[in-house]
């Protein structure tokens, strides 16, 4: 038994969808003796074999030669059972009909259980400010879907998306963090009043763009002693943070970044281009597996994936914001991090992992 996973690219700590596929390979040995192999299928891609060495050393990378119908069947092992595709178009234009003809193509010759991982899904575009729906792009998603013996999504949003026109079973499993799972979690109280803010060299650039007078208010109403921003090095904006003091990490490994988040109170993250996206959120995961108070920079909606403003998250821009007490932030933290047990690295690989075995 032997499972492949179909992923977009191979860069630990710098990719989403890595970090992720990674994760799941190395729960699938670990707990259920069933080894992975990778094959890359982004043109362009390249593979971070160095980084990767120590890692996934036991397991197969492969790239896909060309996005053609045939291509992919001369690198599927003989003991391979389940192809796992980690399906991430984001613009409209990425038409993902080659993806299509490539799976029906497999599918057949060889007997195989197909599961998609939705990670991103373009169902709107705007052209000369016009928002239109995308249905070149929906209608060979939903083809592509409609294949698959199942399609786990991460929030309830794509959820309904999938299920619209898909008779495919799906199943929703917001995301996990990808930074690590911390065993204990200390309170509060423990720890200093930093604020993290951390993503990648987009998402952080327009983070202080757009943001940066909110990130200045929280820092002030919750008395931020200093900022840490991790990610991908780039000009910061120092001198529009005025007196906040803020240290640039740069690209770390996962054991600094999951220490450093132990001993800071709060994060900040922008995911107001998601609308009711928030369960899709790797980061938003990662500060709740590790206790921390998040607060978005507008209100996300997610009451359908089991989140709640003031309950589960605090919002910058939230015309009632009120710095509470420790106790009362402390509550914030712990509703959040009860909310992540529920669908954490192990409860998915469990899912998953029964799933292969029957």
């Amino acid at each position: 038994m032997r499972v492949v996973q179909l992923v977009t690219c191979l860069k630990p700590s710098q990719d989403g969808i890595s970090d992720y596929a990674i994760a799941i390979a190395q729960k699938l040995i670990d707990q259920y003796n069933t080894p992975t192999d990778f094959i890359v299928y982004e043109r362009g891609s390249k593979i971070a074999r160095e980084e990767l060495q120590n890692i996934i050393n036991d397991f197969s990378i492969t790239k896909l030669p060309k996005q053609k119908a045939n291509s992919l069947l001369p690198l599927l092992s003989e003991s391979m059972t389940h192809l796992v595709v980690h399906y991430c178009f984001r613009d409209h234009y990425n038409n993902p009909i080659w993806m299509f003809k490539l799976l029906q193509f497999t599918r057949k010759i060889r007997q195989f259980k197909l599961i998609i991982i939705l990670h991103e899904i373009t169902t709107k575009y705007k052209k000369k400010g016009i928002t239109l729906p995308a249905l070149r792009h929906l209608y060979t998603a939903y083809r592509v879907f409609n294949l698959a013996d199942l399609v786990v999504v991460n929030n309830a949003k794509n959820r309904d998306i999938v299920s619209q026109y898909s008779k495919t079973s799906v199943v929703s499993f917001p995301n996990f963090s990808t930074i690590g799972e911390p065993l204990g979690v200390p309170p509060l109280r423990e720890r200093k009043p930093y604020l993290i803010i951390l993503g990648t060299k987009a998402s952080r650039p327009y983070l202080y763009k757009n943001f940066i007078q909110n990130v200045i208010y929280v820092c002030r109403l919750f008395k931020i002693e200093e900022i840490y921003d991790i990610g991908t090095p780039f000009d910061l904006p120092r001198e529009k943070l005025e007196e906040i003091p803020i240290t640039a990490m740069g690209v770390q490994p996962k054991e600094v970044v999951s220490k450093l988040l132990l001993d800071s109170r709060m994060a900040f993250l922008d995911y107001s281009r998601f609308p009711k996206g928030l369960g899709a959120s790797t980061l938003f995961a990662t500060y709740c597996s590790h206790g921390l108070v998040t607060i978005l920079s507008t209100n996300n909606p997610c009451q359908a994936d089991g989140l709640e403003i003031n309950k589960h998250y605090l919002v910058s821009d939230d015309k009632d914001l009120k710095a509470p007490d420790l106790d009362q932030l402390q509550q914030i933290a712990d509703n959040a991090h009860t909310w992540y047990q529920g669908h954490n690295l192990s409860k998915f690989t469990e899912f998953l992992g029964n799933y292969i075995l029957n």
